[in-house]
């Protein structure tokens, strides 16, 4: 069964049509699994006030914008795109994007990601976006610790450096 893909902006008023970009790039090689729907930019904008500390947004708030973005949108998965960095389990390192259950985040942070080259934006920010979405229900991917590679040398994007 395909589930459709919604893209929020949280945050931060993106580019609809970079975001419809960066959208159908991450979910190609889902095609079997995923439709994009498209972004609404009037349904699907979130702002609000967080405690963004300067190293990223910690995890049990991403666990709340998560559970909101599923709210806003059953029956779909949701790619978050947001400009705050995201802390992970290790407050030193903070992470380009997480995803769980129906949801997953991009982080666009200038540490990350580059909003005024729309090429590089959208290459690397499909790579993250897919990793992601990995990550989701049904998928649960994890990181594996040795880096592999498929036909044509292609990384695997679980491979995460260090982990």
């Amino acid at each position: 069964m395909k589930k459709p893909l919604a893209v929020v902006r949280i945050n931060e008023p993106y580019d609809v049509k970079l975001l419809e970009e960066l959208a159908v790039a991450a979910v190609e090689p889902w095609g079997d699994f995923l439709e994009f729907g498209g972004v609404h930019p009037n349904v699907d904008e979130i702002k609000f006030d967080s405690p963004v500390r300067p190293e990223g947004i910690a995890l049990w708030v991403m666990d709340i914008m998560r559970r909101r973005v599923e709210y806003d949108h059953p029956d779909t998965y949701v790619l978050a795109v947001m400009p705050h960095p995201i802390m992970s389990a290790d407050i030193n390192d903070p992470s380009p994007g997480w995803g769980k259950c129906h949801a997953a985040f991009v982080s666009t942070h200038k540490d990350y990601m580059n909003l005024k080259n729309r090429a590089t934006f959208v290459r690397y920010g499909k790579i993250v976006a897919a990793h992601e979405i990995w990550h989701l229900d049904p998928f649960d991917l994890d990181h594996h610790e040795r880096q592999a590679t498929s036909p044509g040398d292609k990384a695997c994007i679980m491979y995460v450096n260090g982990n």
